[in-house]
């Protein structure tokens, strides 16, 4: 026999955290931006300030349509993974209080 058989009400206080609840949204361009960089650097293996280049010369500005140097390619880069991975964290969940209320 279960030991809450008895139990009417049962109180339980759970904390969940996520950092994925804060989601500016990316402009059209500098997502297409940060996934072309992405492409360039993670598929073709190309350095930053290759990939600088190779967009300059494409006519591709960046998301404040200065011409692309190498700082700015790898602080979209930087940035760019840091977003993906707080909007693809896992929440975490504690459970803080149980209590039988009678």
């Amino acid at each position: 026999m279960s030991n809450f058989s008895s139990i009417k009400n049962l109180e339980i206080l759970i904390k969940i955290s996520t950092k994925a609840i804060h989601k500016m949204s990316y402009s059209s361009h500098s997502q297409w931006l940060f996934e072309r960089i992405c492409e360039l650097k993670d598929k073709d293996n190309l350095s930053f300030e290759k990939i600088a280049k190779r967009l300059t010369d494409e006519g591709i500005k960046s998301a404040r349509y200065c011409t692309l140097m190498s700082e700015h390619v790898y602080s979209a880069y930087k940035k760019g993974k840091k977003r993906q991975e707080r909007l693809n964290s896992e929440p975490t969940i504690e459970i803080l209080r149980v209590r039988v209320i009678d």
